[in-house]
């Protein structure tokens, strides 16, 4: 029974008078490929389901320092995309609840583990870790695991 309203329920979601409707982070991530071409990145930035290790990372900053640290991952971008990495979204909260509240949390993915201890480790990153130091007061990086939305909400068998 389950499995047959989960069914429809997809199917409507992702149809509109018989057409499939992107979901809503395709578009978006369609309008931050453009965005990304325009600076000469090689690598879209944006949703890519091939890839498999995501991080979250919340960041705290010092006050007024949003745009040096918009300088540091302007540079930071290309190296990511270097060691298999990319921004999938920047978020940033629409009301603190404390004082130390994260100003923006990303959401990143990378190839593998091991292309993020690299890009952390990249000679190139560290020739602008002054902006970083400078922009941000505290961070914290969770790793995630990627669940499909099938295989979450599908019943275990007992």
């Amino acid at each position: 029974m389950f499995e047959r309203e989960f069914e429809g329920l997809v199917r409507a979601l992702r149809t509109d008078e018989g057409r499939e409707v992107p979901p809503p982070w395709r578009l978006q991530a369609e309008r931050d490929r453009e965005r990304v071409r325009s600076m000469g990145l090689s690598t879209p930035i944006g949703y890519n389901q091939g890839m498999s290790v995501y991080y979250l990372v919340s960041i705290v900053l010092h006050p007024g320092m949003g745009d040096v640290l918009r300088q540091y991952e302007f540079h930071a971008a290309p190296i990511m995309q270097r060691h298999g990495g990319q921004f999938v979204y920047v978020l940033k909260p629409m009301h603190a609840l404390t004082n130390d509240a994260a100003d923006e949390i990303h959401l990143l993915v990378f190839e593998s583990e091991q292309g993020f201890l690299d890009f952390r480790q990249d000679p190139d990153l560290h020739q602008y870790r002054h902006l970083r130091e400078a922009a941000v007061k505290h961070a914290q990086v969770v790793p995630l695991q990627a669940i499909s939305l099938t295989e979450y909400l599908t019943p275990a068998e007992s």
